[in-house]
């Protein structure tokens, strides 16, 4: 593995933020509605100038009030449960990348009792919805 620097850092985080940009414009024009690309910025900017008076149109209304405030609790939401499993890692002491176990965790001996754990607790409410 590669040592992680300041100019790699750079470059994912700057890479990850182009993708979540990406990602919200096309979360904010794909709908029940179709929204056009010019239509949407307009919108954007007007509401980023302060200048909320200029939304006389349906698609203001339904990209500002509907579709934005669902697109940023999904993020919000997302990075809660980003830093919730990093967390629940860090508690359990389990340092090592999950890609590099194999499916069934009772073949490797070398497997930390944390994920063992993790698998144990995400079974239960598993196993008794089918029952």
């Amino acid at each position: 593995m590669r040592r992680l620097t300041l100019r790699r850092l750079f470059l994912q985080c700057s890479l990850l933020a182009a993708i979540l940009f990406v990602v919200v414009v096309v979360a904010l024009k794909l709908g029940a509605v179709p929204v056009s690309l010019y239509g949407l910025g307009r919108d954007l900017i007007s509401v980023l100038l302060h200048q909320t008076q200029a939304l006389t149109s349906d698609y203001g209304m339904i990209i500002i009030e509907i579709r934005l405030p669902r697109i940023l609790l999904a993020i919000v939401v997302g990075a809660s449960l980003s830093v919730a499993g990093t967390s629940f890692q860090a508690l359990l002491r389990n340092r090592w990348p999950i890609h590099t176990y194999s499916v069934c965790p009772v073949e490797q001996p070398s497997v930390p009792s944390s994920l063992s754990l993790s698998s144990r607790t995400s079974l239960c409410p598993f196993g008794f919805l089918c029952y």
